[in-house]
Protein backbone atom coordinates (compact mmCIF):
# COMPACT_ATOMS: atom_id res chain seq x y z
CA UNK A 1 0.00 0.00 0.00
CA UNK A 2 1.00 3.39 -1.02
CA UNK A 3 2.15 5.96 2.11
CA UNK A 4 -0.28 8.38 2.73
CA UNK A 5 -3.74 6.02 2.20
CA UNK A 6 -4.33 6.06 5.29
CA UNK A 7 -5.51 9.30 5.39
CA UNK A 8 -6.09 10.13 1.48
CA UNK A 9 -9.41 12.23 0.81
CA UNK A 10 -10.79 9.32 -1.31
CA UNK A 11 -10.25 6.98 1.55
CA UNK A 12 -12.87 9.14 3.59
CA UNK A 13 -14.64 9.15 0.20
CA UNK A 14 -15.26 5.54 0.45
CA UNK A 15 -15.86 4.90 3.86
CA UNK A 16 -18.96 7.51 3.32
CA UNK A 17 -20.20 5.40 0.50
CA UNK A 18 -20.36 2.29 2.01
CA UNK A 19 -20.69 3.24 5.60
CA UNK A 20 -18.24 1.75 7.27
CA UNK A 21 -15.02 2.69 9.13
CA UNK A 22 -11.53 3.23 7.71
CA UNK A 23 -9.77 -0.23 8.48
CA UNK A 24 -12.47 -1.61 6.82
CA UNK A 25 -12.57 0.50 3.88
CA UNK A 26 -8.73 -0.01 3.65
CA UNK A 27 -9.24 -3.79 3.87
CA UNK A 28 -11.41 -3.74 0.44
CA UNK A 29 -8.86 -1.46 -1.26
CA UNK A 30 -5.90 -3.60 -0.23
CA UNK A 31 -7.95 -6.90 -1.66
CA UNK A 32 -8.69 -5.07 -4.40
CA UNK A 33 -4.73 -4.55 -4.93
CA UNK A 34 -4.00 -8.24 -4.12
CA UNK A 35 -6.81 -9.36 -6.72
CA UNK A 36 -5.51 -6.90 -9.49
CA UNK A 37 -1.85 -7.83 -9.13
CA UNK A 38 -1.98 -11.59 -9.43
CA UNK A 39 -5.18 -11.61 -11.63
CA UNK A 40 -5.34 -8.40 -13.56
CA UNK A 41 -1.68 -6.79 -13.57
CA UNK A 42 -2.43 -4.70 -16.25
CA UNK A 43 -4.72 -2.74 -13.96
CA UNK A 44 -8.37 -3.98 -15.96
CA UNK A 45 -9.76 -5.90 -13.46
CA UNK A 46 -13.23 -5.26 -15.46
CA UNK A 47 -12.22 -8.16 -17.25
CA UNK A 48 -13.90 -10.17 -14.34
CA UNK A 49 -17.85 -9.46 -13.54
CA UNK A 50 -18.63 -7.15 -10.62
CA UNK A 51 -19.36 -10.43 -8.53
CA UNK A 52 -16.30 -11.94 -8.93
CA UNK A 53 -14.42 -8.70 -8.22
CA UNK A 54 -16.98 -8.47 -4.93
CA UNK A 55 -16.02 -11.94 -4.08
CA UNK A 56 -12.20 -11.47 -3.72
CA UNK A 57 -12.64 -8.21 -1.77
CA UNK A 58 -15.41 -10.30 0.94
CA UNK A 59 -17.59 -7.85 -0.04
CA UNK A 60 -21.25 -8.97 1.53
CA UNK A 61 -23.35 -5.74 0.92
CA UNK A 62 -25.74 -5.40 -2.06
CA UNK A 63 -24.36 -6.78 -4.88
CA UNK A 64 -22.58 -4.07 -6.98
CA UNK A 65 -22.59 -1.11 -4.55
CA UNK A 66 -18.91 -1.80 -3.29
CA UNK A 67 -18.02 -1.49 -7.41
CA UNK A 68 -19.74 1.40 -7.54
CA UNK A 69 -18.67 3.01 -4.72
CA UNK A 70 -15.21 2.67 -5.12
CA UNK A 71 -16.03 4.33 -8.57
CA UNK A 72 -17.66 7.31 -7.08
CA UNK A 73 -14.78 7.52 -4.96
CA UNK A 74 -12.02 7.92 -7.53
CA UNK A 75 -10.22 4.38 -6.73
CA UNK A 76 -11.80 2.70 -10.02
CA UNK A 77 -12.22 4.51 -13.68
CA UNK A 78 -14.30 3.45 -15.54
CA UNK A 79 -12.36 3.67 -19.53
CA UNK A 80 -15.81 3.60 -21.22
CA UNK A 81 -15.25 -0.07 -21.78
CA UNK A 82 -13.92 -1.40 -18.63
CA UNK A 83 -12.89 -0.57 -15.12
CA UNK A 84 -9.22 -0.27 -14.40
CA UNK A 85 -8.19 0.67 -10.99
CA UNK A 86 -7.06 4.17 -10.99
CA UNK A 87 -3.57 4.87 -11.64
CA UNK A 88 -2.60 1.67 -11.31
CA UNK A 89 1.12 1.88 -12.84
CA UNK A 90 2.12 4.22 -10.31
CA UNK A 91 0.72 2.51 -7.25
CA UNK A 92 1.32 -0.90 -7.88
CA UNK A 93 4.63 -3.06 -6.26
CA UNK A 94 7.38 -3.51 -8.74
CA UNK A 95 6.69 -6.68 -9.04
CA UNK A 96 3.95 -6.03 -11.15
CA UNK A 97 5.50 -3.94 -13.37
CA UNK A 98 8.84 -6.86 -13.99
CA UNK A 99 5.63 -9.14 -14.69
CA UNK A 100 4.44 -7.00 -17.43
CA UNK A 101 7.93 -6.41 -18.95
CA UNK A 102 8.82 -10.26 -18.39
CA UNK A 103 5.41 -10.43 -20.81
CA UNK A 104 5.76 -7.58 -23.08
CA UNK A 105 2.67 -6.11 -22.07
CA UNK A 106 1.38 -2.46 -21.25
CA UNK A 107 -0.70 -1.39 -18.16
CA UNK A 108 -4.41 -0.23 -19.27
CA UNK A 109 -4.95 3.27 -18.95
CA UNK A 110 -8.03 3.65 -21.59
CA UNK A 111 -6.30 3.13 -24.28
CA UNK A 112 -6.38 0.10 -26.87
CA UNK A 113 -4.92 -3.38 -25.25
CA UNK A 114 -1.30 -3.43 -26.80
CA UNK A 115 1.44 -6.12 -26.76
CA UNK A 116 4.63 -5.91 -28.60
CA UNK A 117 5.47 -9.26 -30.11
CA UNK A 118 8.17 -9.72 -32.27
CA UNK A 119 7.43 -11.76 -35.89
CA UNK A 120 9.35 -14.53 -37.57
CA UNK A 121 11.78 -11.94 -39.26
CA UNK A 122 12.88 -10.53 -36.12
CA UNK A 123 10.73 -7.04 -36.50
CA UNK A 124 9.06 -5.76 -33.68
CA UNK A 125 5.22 -5.08 -33.87
CA UNK A 126 2.47 -4.08 -31.51
CA UNK A 127 -0.62 -5.58 -31.50
CA UNK A 128 -4.03 -3.76 -30.50
CA UNK A 129 -6.34 -6.19 -29.55
CA UNK A 130 -10.15 -4.21 -28.83
CA UNK A 131 -11.64 -3.81 -24.58
CA UNK A 132 -14.04 -5.76 -23.92
CA UNK A 133 -17.36 -3.75 -23.60
CA UNK A 134 -17.80 -2.05 -19.77
CA UNK A 135 -20.21 -3.43 -17.09
CA UNK A 136 -22.61 -0.74 -16.43
CA UNK A 137 -23.40 1.11 -13.30
CA UNK A 138 -25.99 -0.47 -10.57
CA UNK A 139 -29.11 0.88 -10.31
CA UNK A 140 -30.11 2.77 -7.17
CA UNK A 141 -32.02 0.87 -4.82
CA UNK A 142 -35.97 2.30 -4.85
CA UNK A 143 -37.11 2.97 -1.36
CA UNK A 144 -40.62 1.85 -1.34
CA UNK A 145 -43.72 4.71 -0.68
CA UNK A 146 -44.65 5.13 2.68
CA UNK A 147 -47.90 3.64 3.46
CA UNK A 148 -50.86 5.32 3.19
CA UNK A 149 -51.96 7.37 6.97
CA UNK A 150 -54.47 4.49 8.58
CA UNK A 151 -51.71 2.01 6.86
CA UNK A 152 -50.15 -0.96 8.54
CA UNK A 153 -47.71 0.51 11.41
CA UNK A 154 -44.25 -1.23 12.16
CA UNK A 155 -43.36 -1.76 15.68
CA UNK A 156 -40.14 -2.44 17.20
CA UNK A 157 -38.76 -5.93 16.90
CA UNK A 158 -37.76 -7.45 20.46
CA UNK A 159 -34.06 -8.08 21.62
CA UNK A 160 -35.11 -11.80 21.01
CA UNK A 161 -36.66 -11.36 17.38
CA UNK A 162 -33.68 -8.81 16.17
CA UNK A 163 -30.73 -11.39 17.16
CA UNK A 164 -32.72 -14.16 15.71
CA UNK A 165 -33.23 -11.90 12.50
CA UNK A 166 -29.13 -11.26 12.38
CA UNK A 167 -28.66 -15.10 12.63
CA UNK A 168 -30.93 -15.78 9.65
CA UNK A 169 -29.33 -12.37 7.87
CA UNK A 170 -25.98 -14.35 8.58
CA UNK A 171 -27.05 -18.00 7.60
CA UNK A 172 -27.78 -16.11 4.47
CA UNK A 173 -24.48 -13.97 3.82
CA UNK A 174 -22.60 -17.66 4.89
CA UNK A 175 -24.52 -19.78 2.20
CA UNK A 176 -24.14 -17.12 -0.57
CA UNK A 177 -20.18 -16.56 0.59
CA UNK A 178 -19.78 -20.49 0.00
CA UNK A 179 -21.59 -20.53 -3.37
CA UNK A 180 -18.93 -18.31 -4.72
CA UNK A 181 -15.77 -20.12 -3.11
Amino acid sequence: MKRGTTRHPKLIDLCQELHCYRPTALGYLTLLWEFAAEYAPAGDVGRYDEKRIEAACCWRGRKGALISALYRSGWVDSTGELWVIHDWSEHCEESVHRWLRRHKMEFVTGQPFRRKVTDNSGTSITEVFPLPLPLPLPLPIKTPPAPPSGGVRSRRLTKKEAQAARFRLDQERRKELEKLC
